[in-house]
């Protein structure tokens, strides 16, 4: 992946892919596109990550479909667009475009763009579609959210491709089995080393200043200790084993990550991982490795180089406060909306 993300935006014929680019690009909503743009430059003010991104159209002519796979295939993240009005389209969503992404480009996040919102007539024509898409996408591991989308409303125009960066940036797919509803093995790994790196006294808990470590090392504040104690109450009014009298253990410390998973701050989770040295397939970096590696262990495995350690001591040694409150301290900062993935159905109506 380069410093600009590459989006395509495909579809069904009419589903209003032309029109979703046109109006991000010029802010107004035109209702007589040319039948196909050309690549867009978005700037990087567009999204509140400020990463440029640059959106491709597609045709929807037969002779053009070789195109379209390549635009497909070099692509870091997938908009597929379906008409709200039209279920033949949705169908297609799932009978002819999810598989053709995977085929083509398998690990690009799909993001998907239920257009011409403003021809539903109402809240009812909203929750059938809620269900016919949930139904549509039920397991289809790879779709990351489906919006509701008006190009002449300018609704949530900058946000499909906001959660379109976000799902290149932020993967789900290492940390989470959304059917299963649990961290993935890799991810407890990872998170596993991480707490025993931050249990500096070994006794498998991690107290007020051990949690306010990790919080400093990871998102650079410290919290009150109100926030910290809202933390403790929050995981042990739902897993009483991820709290004891020394602190939080590895069980409560995983449940608070399921946590940040599910309201959709996907950004605090892998602010931890990529701190700790993981990249994107959660493996360490190998900068992060010193010359002493035990190769017989597993890459994800590996200790940090020993200046890390002395950093996480000076820092256990200096600092005194709390933990961060419910993860939201990583997300106060976002424009873009926290979303459950479970309980929404990875399926947001705005």
């Amino acid at each position: 992946m380069s410093g600009v993300i590459k989006v395509a935006v495909v579809g069904d014929a009419g589903t209003g892919k032309t029109t979703l680019i046109s109006t991000a690009c010029k802010g107004v909503f035109d209702g007589r596109p040319v039948p196909v743009l050309p690549p867009a430059r978005l700037p990087p003010d567009f999204t509140s990550s400020f990463v440029p991104m640059v959106v491709t159209d597609t045709s929807s002519r037969p002779e053009d479909q070789a195109v379209v796979d390549l635009v497909l295939q070099t692509s870091d993240a997938i908009v597929v667009c379906f008409d709200a009005t039209r279920q033949p389209t949705l169908d297609s969503v799932r009978n002819s475009w999810y598989a053709r992404t995977q085929r083509l480009n398998p690990d690009a996040p799909v993001v998907l763009s239920c257009c011409k919102a403003d021809l539903m007539s109402g809240d009812s024509d909203i929750l059938l579609m809620r269900e016919r898409v949930e139904a549509a996408v039920q397991d289809l591991p790879s779709v990351e959210v489906c919006l509701i989308v008006s190009a002449r409303q300018q609704r949530n125009v900058g946000a499909i491709f906001e959660y379109a960066l976000k799902g290149v940036l932020y993967p789900l797919q290492p940390l989470y089995d959304r059917f299963h509803n649990r961290l993935k093995p890799l991810c407890v790994r990872a998170l596993k080393r991480v707490f025993m790196m931050c249990d500096a006294d070994g006794d498998g808990a991690l107290n007020d200043i051990e949690l306010n470590t990790f919080q400093l090392v990871c998102y650079g504040a410290a919290l009150s200790n109100d926030e910290l104690q809202s933390v403790k109450q929050v995981v042990a009014s739902k897993m009483p084993a991820g709290v004891t009298a020394t602190g939080v253990t590895l069980d409560g410390f995983l449940f608070l990550h399921v946590l940040f998973i599910e309201r959709g701050c996907l950004e605090s989770i892998w602010a931890v991982l990529r701190k700790f040295g993981y990249n994107d397939q959660l493996r360490l970096r190998d900068e992060v490795l010193d010359g002493n590696v035990n190769f017989d262990l597993p890459p994800d495995q590996v200790s940090m180089p020993l200046s890390f350690w002395f950093e996480v001591a000076c820092l256990l040694m200096t600092f005194h406060a709390c933990m961060l409150s419910f993860g939201l301290t990583a997300c106060r900062n976002t424009s873009t909306p926290c979303v459950s993935m479970r309980a929404q159905a990875r399926l947001l109506f705005v």
